[in-house]
């Protein structure tokens, strides 16, 4: 007996590990994704990168790590520059706004080539802005 079970530990073994390495490469930000590779934004005291640099149609994901809601607004946006949004909500005057509450994120895609710029404020402290100066610049896709 001790060859089957000998044999099928080593199938589970091998199972396992390919589950871990395929479970780590779907988690990790710099593998592509299906759709494109995802950028990620950390907001703490501040954001974790000011100035993201993304190709058209890849994900710019905020995920907010405060104890309390924050909201991310672009001023100026018009139809059409956005190919995909996960939490925003779009305003009559070209504004795009989420409300991220503590361990939640959203997500933008954009689909024009441009720099894109956006203010992070505390939800608890109406105006307090937790950065001065933050972009996405959009590039053409490779």
């Amino acid at each position: 007996m001790t060859g089957p079970s000998r044999c099928h530990r080593a199938i589970v073994l091998g199972l396992v590990v390919l589950m871990l390495t395929a479970g780590c490469a779907q988690t990790n930000p710099s593998v592509p994704s299906v759709f494109g590779r995802i950028h990620y934004v950390v907001i703490d005291d501040g954001v974790s990168d000011s100035q993201v640099r993304a190709q058209v149609g890849e994900e710019v994901r905020w995920v907010n790590v405060r104890l309390t809601p924050v909201s991310v607004v672009f001023n100026g946006l018009r139809h059409g520059d956005v190919s995909c949004e996960h939490g925003f909500s779009n305003s009559t005057d070209a504004r795009l706004t989420a409300v991220i509450l503590p361990d939640h994120n959203a997500s933008l895609c954009f689909s024009t080539v441009g720099r894109r710029t956006y203010r992070v404020l505390d939800g608890q402290r109406p105006g307090v802005e937790l950065n001065h100066s933050a972009a996405v610049e959009v590039i053409e896709a490779r």
